[in-house]
């Protein structure tokens, strides 16, 4: 709590040299019109789409088609700022941030509307320049894995990809300062709320957990300007229940200490019976947390099934638990790595409540030993240390 606190104070320093230019939006919740209109040169008989991105889908609103001189108009009732999209067919489309009672003028070519000249909205004009710094690092990635392929066969390949790999992660690296001065710069703008949420390629350029100022920065700025507009209202609550699940895990991760009793289950077996942990008072446990589909994890599995049959043999119980989604893959798994000891698995991954209750991560096997009171002695989480500690 205290860190957290901590980033608060942070965000409002930061935000404070913004806020005077950027809490005084236009009046939501008073029904106003937005205009948008312009012309799309080349495009006689194009559809042109207007659609509005919700908070979790795209809905088309309306659409035109094109005549010969590509004018149009669309006038859409708003009571709170919104995303609206133009899009024609299979281009990228042009996102703007609209606010009730804008009059938005919009040139632009059909194959290329996403570098159309916009007046009349600042926020999209904002957002307008995050895309085409956007489309210009992803260019310079696709013609690095163009580089990657055309030498795969040539003498020294691996020094090519090492160093291709290292220009690819300075773009990732500029792509991340850009987003974050983006935001620094801009923290009010419902702009900076698509950019904060935007991957690059593959990557996701700020994670909540590590990057957590800047989604605390746009979560306090756009409370001030759209307190109740539904974008705002959605970021806030993601936020909050990150931060519900953050809370619950460290209170879970207190309670699988070494000393403290071991969580109990109940599951079916891979006999069809019921099996659950307390039914081995009495008895050292080890249980085994793995999954079929998971290669390394398997890999693991096979090099530490020796070192499992010993514990067997000194009086442990080996119980495994799966986070299989498959019971054939689950059954052909136990049968040919030779896992013989107990197993239980309720085909319910990811949201099986022992993965939350025991705080596996994605990294498998991970092994528990539980002592003859039901007590955690220790957590080993690689196989490799499973192995030194009992050879």
């Amino acid at each position: 709590m205290k860190y957290r606190s901590f980033l608060y104070f942070i965000a409002a320093l930061v935000l404070g040299s913004h806020m005077l230019t950027s809490c005084n939006p236009k009046n939501e919740h008073n029904n106003q019109q937005v205009v948008i209109k312009g012309m799309v040169h080349n495009a006689k008989g194009l559809k042109l789409v207007l659609s509005e991105l919700d908070v979790n889908k795209t809905l088309p609103i309306d659409s035109i088609e094109l005549t010969s001189d590509g004018s149009f108009i669309f006038v859409r009732e708003l009571n709170q700022a919104v995303y609206l999209q133009l899009s024609i067919a299979n281009q990228n489309p042009l996102t703007l941030v609209t606010l009730p009672g804008e009059e938005i003028s919009i040139e632009a070519v059909s194959d290329s509307l996403v570098y159309a000249t916009i007046t009349g909205s600042d926020d999209s004009k904002l957002l307008q320049d995050y895309f085409i710094e956007t489309f210009k690092n992803r260019k310079k990635t696709e013609d690095l894995a163009e580089k990657l392929f055309q030498s795969r066969y040539k003498s020294g390949f691996i020094h090519i990809r090492d160093s291709l790999m290292r220009v690819y992660d300075r773009i990732v690296s500029r792509q991340k300062k850009y987003v974050e001065k983006f935001i620094r710069r801009h923290p009010g703008s419902l702009a900076s709320l698509i950019v904060l949420n935007q991957r690059f390629g593959q990557s996701v350029i700020l994670d909540e957990n590590n990057d957590s100022i800047y989604f605390l920065m746009v979560d306090t700025a756009l409370a001030t300007r759209y307190p109740e507009n539904k974008h705002t209202l959605k970021h806030h609550q993601r936020l909050a229940e990150k931060e519900r699940k953050r809370a619950e895990y460290r209170l879970a991760l207190a309670q699988l200490q070494p000393g403290k009793a071991a969580p109990d289950f109940s599951m079916n077996d891979n006999t069809n019976n019921t099996l659950s942990l307390s039914s081995f008072k009495g008895k050292k446990v080890v249980l085994v947390f793995w999954a079929s589909w998971d290669n390394k994890c398997m890999s693991q599995l096979m090099d530490a099934k020796k070192s499992l049959g010993k514990l067997k043999n000194k009086d442990y119980e080996i119980v495994g638990i799966s986070f299989d989604y498959k019971k054939e893959m689950w059954l052909n798994a136990i049968t040919n790595v030779g896992m013989k000891w107990k197993h239980v698995c309720d085909f319910r991954y990811p949201d099986s409540p022992i993965k939350t209750v025991y705080c596996i991560g994605d990294k498998l096997p991970v092994y528990f030993f539980i002592d003859e009171n039901g007590v955690i002695e220790r957590q080993v989480t690689t196989t490799e240390g499973l192995l030194e500690t009992y050879p």
